[in-house]
């Protein structure tokens, strides 16, 4: 039944997807996605290809789908193997958890992240000075991702 409503997840978010955001099951492991995060142009992670996978519980959708980057980022939220903090309701759907994985990466507002849930070097560094967090992004982006 979960592996059935997975599936069809799957296919809705692949009928519609985000423009920069693709994923995919492990195999026939439904339980298990992977996928990529193309930078956007004109941020500092342009260019890169930053790879992440989700695990859902087998009593999906009533646990959280635990998400993890397999890339190297500098991000002020976002480390590499360390589970990204999202917000989930078994109400939401798979391309909700999408969205806002993809707006987090882009455009994350450490006013409503909780500071525990920060890098905080980095998380410091962009609210102070965004033009260097940008430049160590970049070069980052550049080392790990392309």
């Amino acid at each position: 039944m979960v592996e059935a409503t997975l599936r069809e997840e799957l296919h809705r978010y692949n009928l519609n997807p985000l423009e920069f955001l693709s994923v995919g099951t492990c195999g026939a492991d439904y339980f298990k996605w992977q996928g990529t995060i193309l930078g956007k142009p004109n941020s500092p992670f342009q260019n890169g290809l930053f790879f992440f996978s989700i695990r859902f519980a087998v009593d999906h959708p009533n646990t959280n789908p635990i998400v993890k980057f397999d890339t190297d980022i500098f991000h002020p939220v976002i480390q590499k193997d360390r589970p990204v903090k999202l917000v989930w309701s078994p109400e939401d759907t798979v391309q909700t958890l999408l969205i806002q994985l993809y707006t987090l990466f882009l455009n994350p507002n450490l006013d409503t992240i909780d500071s525990c849930e920060q890098v905080p070097d980095r998380a410091k560094l962009f609210r102070t000075n965004r033009s260097k967090f940008n430049e160590y992004a970049k070069e980052w982006t550049n080392k790990y991702a392309i």
